[in-house]
């Protein structure tokens, strides 16, 4: 109604919530297994629209933990967004592991849920030597 009356602009009535402005924060530590931080592990944060049997990618960001094996990925999710997949790219040096409820268990890539676009998330690995 209020767009009908000119009181509401139309960018504003085409809001969809599943898309907050606030960026999608994902950060944590890496370690390895005898607990001790690793720099230089790349991790990505992309997201993926499904579209047949070809998803589309609708962002991918970067980085690499410090020296302190911290490290902080940030991005508005997109509009169409179907899915965040968290992927630490280990190559062939190492398994990564996931800290879920105090215990580590193999991660192969991170599914971001769209309830949790535009928040932020703690991710704590562990990466152990092949």
């Amino acid at each position: 109604m209020l767009r009908l009356l000119g009181l509401l602009p139309a960018g504003l009535a085409a809001c969809n919530s599943k898309f907050p402005s606030a960026p999608t924060v994902v950060m944590g530590k890496v370690v390895d297994e005898n607990g001790m931080p690793v720099m230089g592990i790349e991790l990505t944060l992309g997201g993926i629209k499904k579209k047949g049997v070809s998803p589309i990618p609708t962002f991918d960001v970067r980085t690499e933990t410090d020296r302190n094996g911290e490290y902080r990925l940030s991005h508005v999710v997109p509009s169409g967004t179907d899915f965040i997949e968290f992927v630490p790219a280990t190559g062939t040096k190492y398994i990564p592991y996931i800290e879920r409820d105090g215990q580590y268990e193999i991660l192969g890539s991170f599914v971001i849920r769209s309830s949790d676009y535009g928040t932020n998330k703690t991710v704590n690995l562990q990466v152990r030597k092949l």
